[in-house]
Order: structure tokens, then sequence, then C-alpha cells
């Protein structure tokens, strides 16, 4: 494992700085020789933010959807957090968004944590922390799928604009220049090709709107060939299908938990981020897993609110508000 052997002082980290950060977390805690710690360390706060996601809704009843999520995260989070992982650090990141309190001091909190993040292991997550700060404070004008992804899709152009403004550069090569320093790896079969090779700065904010299309919907993988791939697909797309649908459940609740819009601005945030630098649906669907107890907290929390106000009387509807446990 290169982050073990990092760890260890086996090998340099080129200067990295993500892999550096997170093999001096495993190197304080002494488990840089030991796999197996490892793996439970990463598991089980894994699990553990899966089981607060239930927790903060345990009144509430489990649907297929969230029963779907709750399953496919117990298996993928095996996957991909059972040994030494940069994503541990997510993992941690998800419990704070689900257990932190939606009043000032806890959003604060979840800030600096996520600009800690930034600067020590990911300076995407600048970007990440943007755009949620955006969709929260515009969360009352964002109350259906199809307001929210035509925001989604404005922050994509001007995100586009601002990069090839400053670094002179369309933003579709950092994603090119990736993909092309991984050709004929396993990677590189499920690689995430630009779709407009031409057209300028325009072409490429063309070309990041179709990447979150076919992040949501990712027929390109599917057409692949192969059932891994088309499980994939399909995996992703009922994910982000059942994310959209509590959206749109929490718009028909303005009331709703102001943690539960906390949640979906997030998940909302990282696959916009994920389709501008994304290089492959392999790695998104890796950094996607250590978020499933947010998305399960989502859906719970919204399914919980939708059940609650079918048993309302109609003058009462609009005022459900629920918090969920504390």
């Amino acid at each position: 494992m290169r982050i073990s052997r990092i760890a260890q002082g086996v090998i340099p980290d080129y200067g990295d700085r993500s892999y550096a950060s997170v093999a001096a977390i495993y190197s304080a805690l002494g488990i840089e020789k030991s796999l197996l710690t490892a793996s439970f360390l990463g598991y089980g706060l894994f699990l553990l933010a899966l089981t607060e996601a239930v927790r903060r809704y345990r009144h509430g009843h489990l649907t297929w959807s969230t029963t779907i999520v709750a399953a496919a995260g117990c298996i993928l989070g095996a996957v991909y957090l059972g040994f030494y992982s940069k994503d541990i650090v997510v993992a941690v990141i998800a419990l704070a968004v689900i257990a932190l309190p939606s009043n000032p001091a806890g959003n604060v909190t979840l800030a600096l944590i996520f600009v800690g993040y930034a600067l020590t292991f990911r300076s995407y997550w600048f970007l990440i922390l943007a755009i949620s700060i955006g969709l929260i404070v515009l969360r009352r004008r964002l109350r259906t799928p199809a307001r929210m992804l035509l925001l989604l899709v404005a922050v994509l152009v001007t995100a586009s604009l601002i990069y090839a403004s400053l670094y002179g550069v369309d933003i579709r090569d950092v994603r090119d220049a990736i993909n092309a320093d991984r050709l004929g790896s396993a990677d590189a079969q499920s690689a995430i090709s630009s779709f407009l090779t031409g057209g300028g700065v325009a072409g490429g904010a063309i070309n990041a709107c179709l990447e979150l299309l076919f992040l949501v919907a990712p027929i390109p993988l599917a057409l692949t060939g192969g059932p891994l791939y088309a499980g994939i697909a399909v995996l992703l797309a009922a994910f982000w299908m059942t994310v959209f649908l509590a959206v749109r459940k929490l718009g028909r609740t303005p009331s709703a938990d102001p943690r539960l819009w906390r949640a979906s601005a997030v998940l909302l945030a990282c696959v916009v981020v994920q389709s501008l630098f994304e290089p492959d649906y392999g790695s998104a669907l890796r950094h996607l897993t250590p978020f499933l107890p947010v998305a399960l907290f989502l859906l719970h929390g919204a399914s919980t609110i939708t059940a609650l106000r079918a048993n309302q009387q109609p003058a009462a509807r609009s005022r459900v508000y629920i918090r969920g446990a504390v």
C-alpha cells in the first residue's frame, strides 16, 4: 500500500500533499504497519456515519431507497475504506455534515473543517464549500430539482470561465492531462473523456455541462460493455435519481430541517466538482462512497417528513418541521 509505505518512510510522497497528510495521520496513530487496524478504523468510521444518519431520524421508517443506499454503503464502504485510504478523512467530514447542528456555530465549524481539508488534502474542496454555501443561501428559491439543476449548470459555466481567465487554459485540460498519463491502465477503461474537443472556453463550459449530465446518468459508461461497468452505471444513476427526488420532497416542505438542506447542498456541490475534475467513473464512485451516509441521512429525513405530512391535516402540512433526534 502506497500510503502505508509513505507513512513508514519507505518511499517519498513525491510532493503529493494528500498522500503526505493521510500518511501522517496513520503514522501519528501508530498503525502505519497494521493493515487490519487501519481497515477497522476506516470502515468503522464509515459505519458510524451510517448509523448516525439513521439515528437522527430513528422514529422514521426506512423505505426501499434508504434500505438500498444503506446496503450499498455497507458493501462499498468495505471496498473503498477497508484499507489504507485517503477517504478516511472524508468519512469524518460526512459524519460532521450529519451530526453538527444547523446553527451558526455548527455551520461555521463545518466550514472550517472544509477549509482545513482543502488546505491539507484537496484544494478543490474550496469550490465544494463555495457551492454548498451558495445552495444553502438560495435554498428557498431552489425548491424544485429543475431550478437546482439550472443553478448547477450556471455554476459549471461560471467555473469554466473563471478557470480559463485565471490559468489561460481550458478547464478540460485538467482531466485530459490526468487521463493521458494513465493510458493502458485499468482506470483508463472507464475514463471520462471530453465530449467536445473544440470550441474554446465556450466549448469547455458546454463540455462541463455534458459531463454533469453523464455523471448523474452515466450512459457512456453503460455502453462501454461488461457487467461491471453496467453495474456502476446503474448504481450512479439510481443514487442521483434518489437524491434529486429527496430534494424535491424537501422543496415541498419549506420549513424542513436545515441540516437536510445542508446535506443536499454538499452532495450536489460534490457532483458539480466531479463533473469538472473527475478522471474516470471508478474514481467518481470511490470519491462518492464516503458521502453515502450523507445521502442516507437526506433520504431518510426527507421520507420521514413526507410520511408525517401525509398524516397531517391539510392546513397544518405547510408547517411540518422535523429536526431529528438529538
